[in-house]
């Protein structure tokens, strides 16, 4: 075999092998994205079928490498449960957690009271979440300036290995 027909060979085995692997992290790209796309409907439609939710939003955040995404999570609602707020966020937790398009790094929880109406433009007030975390038994909760975030040892720790059934509401 000369020079030229091995290199002919080798560029038809190399084309052989890549062609079919491209097609193939194609696919799982577009069915992962429509699949996240369809979980995040469905996350939506559980917790707004909670008590006094008026809206949520469900989005995704990476933590570095696109494998490390993160779920967040912006729920109104009409009266922040002062009472039953551990119980609330429990049940919001479970909800997430029972997500199975892909495992999140972490959840992220950003309560907005929205039993007052606000001036066009600006965002009702936060709820403050840290005292529900401590009493579920979060440890050392993550508080950002309007969110909890709980990391993916949390949630196991709390609600068992991922995904978590699908909660009954």
């Amino acid at each position: 075999m000369t020079r030229e027909e091995r290199g002919r060979v080798l560029r038809a085995i190399a084309t052989m092998v890549a062609v079919p692997a491209l097609i193939g992290l194609t696919g799982c790209t577009s069915a992962g994205a429509q699949s996240a796309d369809a979980g995040y409907a469905a996350l939506e439609t559980r917790i707004a079928a909670l008590p006094d939710v008026r809206e949520v939003k469900v989005s995704r955040s990476y933590n570095g490498l696109p494998t490390s995404r993160n779920l967040n999570l912006t729920i109104s609602v009409a009266d922040a449960p002062s009472a039953d707020l551990p119980e609330f966020v429990d049940a919001v937790l479970r909800e997430a957690w029972a997500f199975d398009a892909y495992s999140p790094k972490s959840v992220s929880i950003a309560m907005l009271d929205a039993s007052t109406p606000v001036p066009s433009g600006t965002i009702p007030r936060p709820v403050d979440l840290e005292d529900a975390a401590l009493s579920l038994g979060i440890a050392k909760p993550t508080m950002t300036k309007d969110a909890l975030v709980v990391s993916d040892d949390a949630l196991e720790t709390l609600y068992g290995p991922w995904p978590g059934p699908t909660p009954a509401n």
